[in-house]
């Protein structure tokens, strides 16, 4: 786990957390925090709790019981939510409202009391796109697009406000290998070990994944759930494909059953 630097809370502190969804206590007893620059993995078998963890640390779903803090604050209207980027499973750009990828990304831009984007949004909505390769495709109908062009998109449009922390869940979605390589080039851009030029401090990110796959040499921690509850936290990453660790061989059975659960997505809207 990296150092909190002086004067930099962690970006998310998670105390005995608790998440139940639809009557079942899904999320149990987690604790869990992220430190700022940290790339995390989180990782389980489907119905592990990985889509309801996240939505909890966000507050789309009310905690049972426990707290909360993102960069030191509790969860609230407090959080300044313009440094968060999140992009939730199976979301979808397409809203059967008539726009544009260049559109849906400078909404990005948009957040609180901000009603007009800023003068550079056109150069950054652009630069974002063209950093998941969907530059030639600015200016097309969203409803267009492929699915995994759409999920795309949205990451672009959580990219395009250079969070502090950004959430991406189960973001192959869709992906094929070339759209993979695109976000993991851009994730590099957003994670680097090092202060940009302008100064501004690398992302922490967290991945909802099933394995590591392309994104082993981003990843700097690992966080596994089972049945609702942390059953590993180690530095790094297994090997995508080994045959050692359950969640390196994507054939490996997953231990005692664990039955999926679907829970309310968060998607993006005009």
């Amino acid at each position: 786990m990296l150092m909190t630097q002086p004067n930099r809370p962690a970006s998310v502190c998670a105390h005995d957390v608790h998440v139940a969804y639809d009557g079942h206590e899904a999320i149990r007893g987690v604790d869990l925090t992220i430190d700022a620059g940290e790339v995390v993995a989180l990782l389980g078998a489907n119905g592990s709790g990985k889509t309801t963890l996240v939505k909890g640390l966000l507050g789309v779903l009310p905690l049972t019981s426990g707290s909360v803090e993102l960069f030191g604050v509790p969860l609230g209207r407090a959080v300044p939510w313009r440094d968060i980027g999140y992009v939730p499973q199976r979301a979808t750009a397409a809203t059967g409202v008539p726009t544009t990828p260049l559109e849906v990304v400078i909404s990005g831009l948009l957040a609180g009391r901000r009603l007009r984007p800023p003068r550079d949004a056109r150069a950054r909505a652009t630069a974002a796109l063209e950093s998941m390769g969907l530059a030639d495709q600015a200016r097309r109908s969203v409803g267009e697009l492929s699915g995994g062009q759409q999920q795309r998109v949205l990451i672009a449009r959580a990219l395009v406000r250079q969070p502090k922390l950004l959430i991406l869940d189960e973001p192959n979605t869709g992906l094929d290998a070339e759209s993979q390589d695109a976000l993991v080039a851009a994730l590099r851009r957003e994670t680097g070990s090092e202060p940009t030029q302008t100064g501004r401090r690398p992302a922490s990110l967290i991945m909802v994944l099933h394995e590591i796959g392309p994104y082993a040499p981003l990843i700097t921690r690992s966080v596994i759930l089972r049945e609702g509850r942390i059953a590993e936290d180690r530095p790094a990453s297994p090997t995508p494909h080994d045959p050692t660790h359950p969640l390196g061989d994507p054939h490996h059975a997953h231990p005692g059953p664990v039955p999926p659960r679907r829970t309310p997505d968060m998607e993006w809207k005009p």
